[in-house]
């Protein structure tokens, strides 16, 4: 084994030993906690929120209404967008090859400025929630 990062001949390699299989009590307490949030708010929805707006059918239930306010909207985009892997990758992303990685936050900016004007208005036009509902003839 080379003591250095391979395609890095000056950043010696760091030799990490896993030592702790599985998860400790802190993993678990965290992991329970979201759990629960996560299940509280959708016990809430289906037993408080869905008498409340009158849900009518499964479309309705599964697209909130079209009542829910921007934020819940944006949470709810971010966190389908953002994956974990994103959240553990990037760093030793950056470590390994350096900080020019910021740059993908222009071609994200980009792409997310063209769906806003090109899509965007199509997919509202035609009362679509989603690209899984067109129908390409």
């Amino acid at each position: 084994m080379s003591d250095h990062v391979q395609g890095f001949p000056d950043k010696p390699a760091m030799g990490f030993v896993i030592t702790d299989s599985g998860f400790g009590w802190g993993d678990y307490v965290a992991f329970g906690i979201l759990c629960v949030a996560s299940c509280t708010g959708g016990i809430w929805y289906s037993a408080v929120g869905s008498r409340a707006k009158a849900v009518v059918n499964v479309r309705d239930y599964l697209l909130g209404g079209k009542t829910m306010s921007t934020f819940p909207v944006a949470m709810s985009l971010i966190a389908s967008y953002v994956s974990g892997v994103t959240i553990l990758g990037t760093p030793a992303e950056i470590y390994n090859y350096g900080s020019e990685y910021w740059l993908v936050v222009v071609g994200v900016a980009l792409s997310c400025l063209c769906v806003a004007t090109v899509y965007l208005p199509v997919f509202c036009k035609l009362r679509l929630s989603s690209s899984y509902e067109v129908r390409v003839r």
